[in-house]
């Protein structure tokens, strides 16, 4: 499974160990192509098997035994790769870690000091669960939504308190006293469903919140009467977190529903590196901890100075290398790492 503390580990664990990194496109939908990523992969290969003309026997040994073990592991797909991309590291002796990925990967062979992450870090975004809440006045339908999948979750009603002895829907007829003077049976009904409506949002907002704190992103959508009371509940943290979709209601098949989260995520997530890149812009204009550009960057990471590393889709399209050296730096520091690319549901 993707996560972050896989990348700082297998990132720390293999510094300067001789690793062979492999990324693989997944994306095939023709049947004449099911086997075109096994045809890619020992292109690449080969491409690096060459590159070892003049190294030492240990090390051709070691390439090949590593080799072997992502074969090995590879075996068990006989057609397709899964999901949207793959990955595997290993080193001469074992399989470090493999698994298929949510997003698109480059088709990529590396042989060297450590392992090759920066592709990687684009995966963690979609792997970066969101809570979809679902409501009106009555019900709560919780979703999550985790590496592509959509699942459905708890339905929480709102129940009524019994008025005058008589359940909420009864044939009792209508008319006459409550029970309070003054108030006729309606009122009192839509006071009490109102009173059932505010506690159920009361629930909503502490498990809302709960998964904000876990670190999800939150996707709300519904009745916008109700959708407004509960992101206005929030804490300012949550509600930072959180995207309201007009499109979704009660009635939004589960199809409709992954497209539209799929979407509010990926404006979601925008708006958070945006909002985190005018952040570190700002503090460095303020003479802040902050810094911008490679030299700077570099001469942070150098100092064990970086918490959070940026970069953008074309700097890391027109200077890879640079890019996983800079990664690398990070997270062998215990630090978090960004990329500015689209995430959820796109390329």
């Amino acid at each position: 499974m993707v996560t972050d503390d896989v990348v700082v580990r297998l990132n720390q664990e293999l510094a300067g160990t001789k690793v062979l990194s492999v990324y693989l496109h997944a994306e095939e939908n023709d049947p004449a192509e099911r086997h075109a990523w096994r045809l890619r992969l020992d292109s690449r290969l080969k491409e690096v098997e060459e590159g070892l003309a003049d190294a030492t026997k240990e090390e051709k040994r070691a390439f090949a035994a590593a080799v072997e073990l992502i074969e090995e592991e590879l075996e068990r797909y006989t057609g397709y790769l899964p999901d949207r991309g793959w990955v595997g590291f290993a080193t001469s002796d074992r399989l470090w870690h493999a698994s298929p990925l949510p997003a698109p990967m480059p088709d990529l062979v590396r042989w060297e000091d450590g392992a090759h992450m920066a592709p990687y870090v684009r995966a963690l975004k979609q792997a970066r669960p969101i809570t979809v809440v679902v409501l009106d006045r009555k019900h709560a339908r919780f979703c999550e939504y985790v590496q592509g999948e959509l699942t459905e979750g708890e339905i929480l009603r709102s129940n009524s308190a019994i008025v005058d002895g008589q359940p909420e829907g009864s044939s009792k007829r209508a008319g006459g006293s409550s029970g309070q003077r003054g108030e006729s049976r309606a009122d009192a009904v839509q006071r009490s469903e109102e009173a059932a409506t505010q506690r159920m949002l009361r629930d909503v907002t502490e498990r809302t919140e709960a998964a904000a704190k876990s670190g999800h992103l939150l996707v709300v959508g519904g009745s916008s009467e109700v959708v407004s009371s509960l992101v206005r509940s929030l804490s300012d943290r949550a509600r930072d977190r959180t995207m309201e979709v007009s499109s979704i209601s009660a009635d939004t098949t589960g199809a409709e529903l992954k497209e539209a989260v799929e979407e509010a995520a990926s404006a979601l997530s925008l708006r958070l590196q945006r909002e985190l890149v005018a952040d570190v812009i700002n503090t460095t204009r303020s003479a802040g901890r902050a810094c911008l550009g490679h030299e700077q960057t570099e001469r942070a990471i150098q100092a064990g100075a970086v918490d959070t590393l940026i970069f953008s889709r074309s700097f890391a399209r027109n200077y890879p290398g640079a890019v996983e050296q800079l990664v690398d730096g990070a997270l062998q520091q215990g630090g978090s790492v960004f990329d500015t690319a689209p995430s959820y549901g796109e390329a």
